[in-house]
């Protein structure tokens, strides 16, 4: 069982990584959908939902939902909206061994 992570100020008991990148992508798809004052708000939350997935990475195979590959490919294209390009490209770098 993971530990629990505060996001947003609020205690949420995370028990797998998979529940904290759905959340994530939920909200970067409604920062993608949505063009409205609230479009940037997702996206920070987005981000702040890809660095709680960042930390529990399990370092397993390549499966998109049970492993490590979809809290990075989540968190390079946050981190890339978001302007932080070297948490992006890092994401990427750590995906890529994973297939090699």
């Amino acid at each position: 069982m993971c530990e629990s992570s505060k996001i947003l100020g609020n205690k949420w008991p995370i028990m797998d990584c998979c529940l904290v990148t759905g959340v994530g992508l939920m909200y970067f798809h409604l920062y993608n959908k949505l063009k409205d004052a609230d479009s940037s708000r997702n996206l920070r939350i987005a981000g702040s939902f890809a660095d709680a997935a960042m930390k529990q990475l399990r370092h397993r195979g390549v499966s998109f939902l049970g492993g490590d590959a979809g809290p990075l490919a989540l968190g390079a294209v946050v981190y890339q909206r978001l302007g932080q390009a070297s948490k992006s490209q890092d994401c990427l770098d750590r995906s890529a061994s994973h297939s090699s």
